[in-house]
């Protein structure tokens, strides 16, 4: 089959179907459904070997070719990339962590300090540059005490590459800033979506526009990476209400109503 996911919209397109209802039984006779049955949950991978899980399929389409092959189309509530997921009960989770437009801006913190070395020619009064020195490190993550529902931290991550392979003509060194919560107790993922609509609400109230959520990414203290004590990070993906594209240009915090200091 083939899983299409467009703003977090989910089609899984398979040839035949996943199996008809089952109407009677009798014996060795049995009668089935006209319409391929619906399956609370699917099991699959993608063509790298990541484990993927969809929730809530829906027949939306069917159709049979003579001569030719079924097809059939399905419709997942919600998409997760990194594990498979047996009921909804396994499908809880200890911590999340969601990337948001203007995030960055919005706690007014860099890790990048910027010296710029150069001379003014005495006949032209141009300013020379002879060398630019780049310091970049990671900023601390922020801290956000929440009493006794969890933790929550604002982390930031260093993206680097080079242009021009082994004779390096640019470098390009990015920061970007991710919101991590972290429950008191593991959450369904009802309650993810709830808490990552209302982080995605505060800040555009304090950004003064909405702000668009760009990824989640959830994780279980008990799902580890095969050979390994780290966590597996898993995406989740579904049909998130009111998220617009992001914005053309990142908002300055002068711009914003308030910023985190």
């Amino acid at each position: 089959g083939e899983l299409t996911v467009t703003r977090g919209a989910a089609k899984l397109s398979t040839l035949s179907n996943l199996g008809h209802e089952v109407l009677e039984s009798s014996g060795e006779t049995r009668a089935y459904s006209l319409f391929p049955e619906d399956k609370a949950r699917v099991h699959g991978f993608t063509s790298t070997g990541k484990q993927v899980t969809l929730e809530d399929c829906q027949v939306s389409d069917s159709q049979f070719h003579v001569p030719g092959i079924p097809e059939t189309i399905y419709r997942a509530s919600v998409v997760y990339l990194g594990a498979w997921f047996g009921s909804a009960d396994e499908a809880r989770f200890d911590e999340v962590a969601i990337d948001l437009a203007d995030l960055a801006q919005w706690t007014r913190v860099s890790g990048f300090k910027t010296q710029i070395h150069g001379t003014e020619q005495e006949e032209t009064g141009y300013f020379v540059l002879e060398a630019t020195d780049i310091h970049v490190e990671p900023p601390d993550p922020i801290q956000i005490p929440l009493g006794d529902s969890g933790e929550a931290s604002i982390e930031f991550t260093m993206h680097h590459s080079n242009q021009g392979g082994l004779v390096p003509t640019g470098v390009e060194v990015t920061q970007t800033a991710s919101f991590h919560l972290r429950f008191s107790e593991p959450k369904p993922i009802e309650d993810v979506f709830e808490s990552v609509g209302h982080i995605r609400n505060f800040l555009s109230f304090a950004v003064g526009r909405p702000v668009s959520v760009a990824s989640v990414t959830v994780f279980k203290n008990d799902l580890v990476r095969p050979g390994s004590a780290h966590r597996q990070p898993g995406r989740v993906l579904w049909e998130i209400k009111h998220n617009p594209d992001p914005a053309p240009r990142p908002r300055a915090p002068h711009e914003m109503l308030f910023t985190i200091d």
